[in-house]
């Protein structure tokens, strides 16, 4: 195991930065890599961005250009790879090693209520919790975060311990303080526990966890994902628009926004179903 200190520490300043600059990430790696798909993308700011944490590059530098170059060069290689069909090993946010059931409240956050209050959170934490809290969101098992930190994988578990204890200490404040949950928590309730027949027909009911099954809590939160995405797109849309939903981006530029983040999301959730199913199929040959 490599020697800890060997990796600079965390600025504290990590969930700020991902959260002002990320989107502007992906736009600029969308532009520069020509006919990539959205996961591609996604996957390779994702590695920039652990790279990132890694080797903490100076603030006072062109730290945006380091990203982005990393995030490019990331991109290439994974498209190379799509091209020559060949598998590599990168997991994407929503292909993460499934180590228990358990769900980071992290995790939970940014399903009910959103990324950028995910964040908000992050940036309350120590600067040496940071760094876990944000390599957990972006989909590393605690043997990788080990890896990725130089510390043994006992030890990443227990700060990441460390990291839900405190965000769940920051989540009892909140709901002290707010006195009633989120709005989108209580849609996302009411679409779990009385799920419409345009839901259903959509991505099926709630996907229920197994012991027996691997992957499970994964495509648990990918199916939340997409029933927000798409009851956010249809509330636009209304119901006939919904109904005509298709996966070719609408010529409203109201409805471009909420139809790319809901179709991103039912290709999550049945990207993984369909994996579990050929891992099926492989266990009954």
């Amino acid at each position: 195991m490599a020697d800890s200190d060997q990796f600079p520490p965390a600025h504290g300043d990590e969930a700020d930065l991902f959260r002002a600059f990320n989107n502007d990430l992906m736009q600029s790696i969308d532009r520069s890599v020509r006919d990539t798909t959205p996961q591609t993308i996604e996957d390779a700011c994702a590695f920039a961005w652990t790279e990132f944490m890694r080797h903490q590059p100076s603030r006072e530098r062109n730290w945006q250009g380091w990203l982005f170059r990393v995030a490019q060069r990331e991109a290439w290689r994974l498209e190379r790879g799509r091209l020559d069909h060949n598998k590599h090993e990168f997991n994407a946010l929503h292909e993460v090693e499934v180590v228990d059931d358990g769900v980071s409240p992290l995790e939970e956050i940014e399903i009910r209520n959103d990324v950028k209050d995910a964040l908000t959170i992050v940036s309350k934490l120590p600067p040496r919790l940071q760094r876990v809290a944000l390599l957990r969101a972006l989909g590393h098992t605690y043997r990788q975060i080990g890896e990725l930190t130089g510390v043994s994988t006992g030890r990443a578990h227990k700060i990441g311990v460390q990291v839900d204890d405190q965000i769940r200490e920051l989540l009892a404040e909140r709901a002290r303080l707010r006195g009633h949950p989120s709005p989108r928590a209580e849609r996302l309730w009411e679409l779990e526990q009385r799920p419409p027949e345009w839901l259903v027909e959509k991505i099926g009911p709630q996907v229920r966890l197994s012991r027996k099954v691997a992957g499970r809590p994964v495509q648990q939160r990918a199916w939340r994902r997409a029933a927000l995405a798409l009851d956010d797109y249809r509330r636009v849309a209304g119901a006939e628009g919904f109904a005509a939903m298709t996966a070719d981006p609408p010529a409203s530029p109201i409805l471009r926004a909420p139809h790319a983040a809901a179709t991103k999301a039912l290709d999550e959730f049945h990207g993984l179903r369909e994996r579990e199913r050929e891992q099926e199929r492989s266990r009954e040959r």
